[in-house]
């Protein structure tokens, strides 16, 4: 599936394979992806911008119905922009509000936004959290990127910084919001504080939810109370056996990755998987 989604969201797909029979080293990688959209892409972080373009991984179990052109589309926990870049790819005329506080991160995801100046990308260099106030984040400083930024404890000894923070409620205000088509949210603990202390009017607004559930201290910091709490709210659920979370509003159901002939599976299996 993978790489069939290679091939459907980026137009200079023989990049990725030159780069990874390593017949050519280039680092950054630069992707041509679909609708004019161009994403850089330092080798540290491909294996996160394979997550999204590759397996799909914040909408694959969204019904596609949800999801047309023109959306407006929240990226809480942007790091370098690629799941806003995917976003407007898939689907042309969307809004992106893209919202990232750590430093190395913002510099990346303003270089992809700038890039791609003609789409309608907004980029905010702050964190999204239960209130509009400051907050400690722990992340490794030693990386030039990093993709964790967490509100936790902090045992593995990582440097810790306070960075701005707005909460959804402030969000839907500053930027005259009146509805959300996804909210995707990859904020390393951060998804308790924004959902739980967000008043459920506003969820009336959110059609679609994605994010990554990252376990923490208090006993609703888990993906199953989450799961729970977001049903309270109305919304049709789906979760992997890992850390990923799909919600949706109404009675649509989800939607299956599209479906591929055995054969075609078959045939992508021993041709790619062999060479990992």
């Amino acid at each position: 599936m993978r790489y069939l989604n290679l091939l459907k969201n980026i137009d200079n797909w023989q990049e990725y394979l030159l780069y990874k029979f390593r017949i050519r080293r280039n680092d950054p990688l630069i992707f041509y992806c679909k609708n004019g959209i161009v994403a850089e892409v330092p080798i540290r972080l491909l294996h996160t911008f394979k997550e999204i373009f590759f397996e799909e991984c914040y909408t694959k179990y969204l019904p596609q119905r949800r999801l047309q052109n023109n959306l407006t589309v929240v990226d809480i926990g942007a790091n370098a922009g690629y799941f806003s870049l995917f976003m407007l790819s898939r689907y042309p005329g969307s809004h992106i509000i893209a919202f990232e506080p750590i430093a190395n991160n913002f510099e990346l995801l303003k270089r992809n936004r700038n890039i791609n100046s003609l789409h309608n990308f907004i980029i905010v260099n702050k964190a999204v959290y239960g209130k509009a106030e400051r907050v400690t984040l722990r992340y490794k400083s030693t990386d030039s990127f990093t993709t964790t930024g967490s509100i936790f404890g902090n045992e593995l000894g990582h440097a810790a910084i306070e960075v701005d923070a707005i909460s959804l409620p402030q969000m839907f205000e500053t930027y005259a919001l009146e509805s959300v088509d996804l909210l995707k949210l990859d904020c390393e603990g951060a998804e308790y504080h924004i959902l739980y202390d967000c008043p459920a009017r506003y969820f009336k607004s959110i059609n679609c939810i994605a994010m990554e559930c990252h376990r923490g201290e208090r006993d609703d910091e888990n993906k199953a109370a989450l799961c729970e709490y977001l049903k309270g709210l109305a919304y049709n659920l789906r979760a992997d056996r890992g850390d990923m979370v799909w919600a949706w509003r109404g009675g649509i159901r989800s939607s299956p990755p599209a479906f591929l002939g055995r054969r075609v599976m078959a045939f992508c299996g021993e041709w790619m998987g062999r060479r990992g």
